[in-house]
């Protein structure tokens, strides 16, 4: 058990690393600082990412964003796929087309 939970969390993290790095550089941010940014504060550095780049007036390039919230949203529901069936539990989608 506490195995399965130090792998969702690391998970997690990178999740969070990456996902700050993305969303932080396409406002044309610093790469190197948004990276560092996504190590040091995982899934918060997301949060991080959306408001410090609106709070200085700068605008996410458009195409970008679409295909960057459509990866994000596939890369949730992979995670949570994963922790599900991981845990012995049935899968999210078939759950929800069976009921």
């Amino acid at each position: 058990m506490d195995q399965a939970v130090f792998i969702y969390g690391a998970l997690w993290w990178l999740y969070g690393a990456v996902g700050t790095y993305v969303l932080g550089t396409q406002t044309r941010g610093r790469q190197l600082i948004w990276g560092i940014t996504g190590l040091l504060l995982g899934p918060v550095g997301m949060l991080a990412a959306l408001v410090i780049p609106a709070i200085q007036g700068r605008i996410p390039q458009t195409t970008r964003s679409r295909w960057t919230a459509m990866g994000f949203t596939f890369g949730l529901l992979v995670i949570s796929e994963v922790f599900v069936r991981s845990d012995g539990g049935q899968s999210a989608l078939l759950y929800a087309f069976l009921r």
